[in-house]
């Protein structure tokens, strides 16, 4: 394989002299399989960027461009690929002249032939050596994106569980009214309206997930109660067909710096996790409160659940961190939730157990804060 490696490496070979230009090029050509061969300095300029080879072999007194001249200009576009000069001048000025330019290495005229190979094939070393981890990297990069492509996947279809979930149930209770005869305007009205904001979102979920993969995330002020209505939109039917109460207490008008819909899909990944520890509790009672402190703002979820266990409170925020059944998660919601706060709102976002009393009553649970 090695060898295999060895003779593929493209070399350039620069030599004006028609008769030793000849000669060494049978030579190289029954070693390599890739050797270009230029008549002058400005041929082999054109001929490196036309041909990107791994190696230049070239004479020094051409016309029309000399060989330093050319590697001079070759120099300019990478310094990396090796260069070996051949002369019939030993001159310390031109040596001094070929150093500065970054030349690999020298040979004098006449070039002996298995000097020349041997000077090959430890230049070669290098060379294998850098295509071998070429290939490498490409098949790792080749690997990487389809494992991001797969959990590009597996988080949209994440995020579009819970809003499915909601226009289901939306459609099975306006289709529950009018058969029993219990057909209000009003509440169809409220579960159409609620069915456009899951729709709305489901579309925006794949532009969204742009941002997350994204270093250009152009941020800008908007409005935080408005968008956790949104979120909370969405998640009304699920929340009142699961028998939870949602308590809210907002204050008005702020406004902060990120993504609406990024900061609405945050939210409702830490709404989704606080109604499915819900599911076997007595007395379901989600708090959401949203505080000014000072030049801060504090997003607090608190749920009635059993609160997070000690050995998944530290990495609750990772990827693939679930305690749940298959069918309810893959443990992305949180962590998603915590590149959103953390990446794109240059927020914090942390996780507790407390205890939290509402209308004279002491819950436990879970409390996943934002601040901003």
């Amino acid at each position: 394989m090695k060898n295999d490696i060895f003779k593929d490496i493209k070399l350039l070979y620069v030599e004006d002299d028609e008769d030793i230009r000849a000669v060494y090029t049978r030579f190289l050509e029954r070693r390599l399989n890739n050797v270009f061969v230029a008549t002058n300095g400005q041929e082999g300029y054109e001929y490196y960027l036309k041909y990107q080879p791994d190696l230049i072999i070239t004479d020094i007194k051409m016309p029309l461009m000399t060989g330093l001249e050319m590697s001079s200009m070759i120099r300019d576009k990478n310094r990396e690929i090796p260069i070996i000069i051949t002369s019939a001048h030993n001159d310390n000025s031109f040596f001094q002249e070929a150093i500065n330019i970054g030349v690999n290495m020298f040979l004098l005229k006449p070039v002996d032939f298995t000097q020349l190979f041997n000077m090959i094939k430890v230049t070669a070393e290098d060379i294998i050596l850098k295509i071998k981890t070429q290939n490498e990297t490409k098949i790792l990069n080749d690997k990487n994106k389809m494992i991001a492509v797969t959990e590009l996947l597996e988080n949209i279809a994440h995020q579009w569980r819970q809003p499915l979930a909601a226009i289901s149930a939306a459609t099975i209770n306006m289709n529950l009214d009018m058969s029993s005869g219990k057909y209000d305007n009003i509440n169809v009205g409220e579960k159409i309206e609620n069915i456009d904001n899951c729709v709305q979102y489901l579309s925006s979920t794949i532009d969204s997930f742009k941002h997350l993969v994204s270093d250009n995330n152009n941020t800008y002020m908007f409005d935080l109660s408005k968008n956790l209505q949104k979120c909370l939109n969405i998640e009304s039917e699920i929340i009142t067909n699961k028998g939870i109460k949602l308590v809210t207490i907002i204050d008005k008008d702020i406004k902060v710096n990120g993504l609406p819909d990024e900061f609405v899909q945050a939210m409702i990944n830490i709404i989704n996790n606080s109604i499915d520890v819900l599911e076997d509790v007595k007395d379901k009672l989600i708090l959401v409160s949203v505080k000014r402190t000072g030049d801060k703002v504090i997003i607090s979820v608190k749920d009635s659940g059993s609160g997070i266990k000690d050995s998944m409170i530290n990495n609750l925020f990772e990827p693939y961190t679930t305690s749940k059944h298959k069918s309810l998660g893959i443990g992305l919601g949180l962590y998603l939730s915590y590149r959103i706060v953390n990446n794109i709102m240059n927020g914090k976002i942390s996780a507790n157990n407390c205890t939290f009393e509402y209308e004279g009553k002491n819950y436990s649970g879970a409390n996943i804060q934002i601040e901003l």
